[in-house]
């Protein structure tokens, strides 16, 4: 199972391939004149979310804080202070092993010279699982266990829509990590086994380290999901970012 911040509902399918969502997290707009690429909208006004609804359980919603909503259907974060947070807290175990995954953008160069974070471990004990773009020259995605100094990483194309997909799995703690449907690597060396507690998206808070670019949905599943799962929701979701 899963969970997920996502801008349209119902567009993963693939057979059942892709597992149910834990949560499912949609921005809400109330009135539009135009159809987006990503979110079908009706009416003759855009009213921008100010949170984003938890589709699949009805809890731990998103409340926006700075980020713009493109009626395409993705956040545009600055990098500064935008973020989003997840009331309450959603919490993934090691034991049973986890997936997240999140369609991104990288527009330019980070701002932070240490952790840019998409999703900082909530918790601060042990394990300390980080994830995003370390340093402002790259564009190199990491997922890391601070307490053990192993990651795994992929490169982004910058002005390019990528599906990035990691996590552990629950066999041997292992880390791994996909972009657009493909492995991209893995450590024989485990992560130590604990929970991944997400109370931000893009970001840790409103103070600094956030990621800056554009992001269209995250999904985060409390199991593994297998080369051939990765692979159908990359095929299921990537026509909305034209890939």
């Amino acid at each position: 199972h899963p969970v997920i911040f996502r801008n349209q509902p119902g567009a993963i399918d693939a057979g059942k391939v892709v597992p149910e969502f834990i949560y499912m997290w949609q921005p809400q707009l109330e009135k539009a004149s135009t159809t987006g690429r990503h979110v079908p909208t009706y009416g003759t006004s855009i009213t921008a979310p100010t949170t984003v609804k938890n589709l699949s359980t009805g809890s731990a919603d998103g409340t926006i804080t700075g980020a713009e909503f493109d009626t395409d259907g993705y956040f545009v974060f600055d990098g500064t202070d935008d973020h989003i947070d997840i009331d309450p807290v959603v919490s993934l175990s090691t034991t049973s092993g986890f997936t997240v995954c999140a369609w991104l953008k990288m527009t330019g160069l980070q701002s932070s010279t240490t952790w840019n974070y998409f999703i900082q471990d909530a918790d601060g004990v042990n394990p300390v699982f980080e994830s995003g773009i370390y340093n402002n020259n790259n564009y190199s995605f990491a997922w890391k266990d601070n307490s053990v100094g192993v990651q795994v990483s992929t490169v982004l194309t910058q002005n390019q829509w990528h599906l990035i997909c990691f996590g552990v799995n629950s066999s041997a703690g292992l880390p791994f990590i996909y972009r657009d449907g493909i492995y991209a690597g893995g450590s024989s060396t485990a992560f130590n086994s604990g929970n991944f507690p997400i109370a931000h998206i893009m970001g840790r808070s409103n103070t600094s380290n956030n990621l800056g670019g554009q992001c269209g949905e995250v999904q985060a599943y409390n199991m593994e999901l297998s080369a051939a799962q990765v692979l159908a929701h990359f095929n299921a979701t990537r026509g909305k970012y034209g890939v």
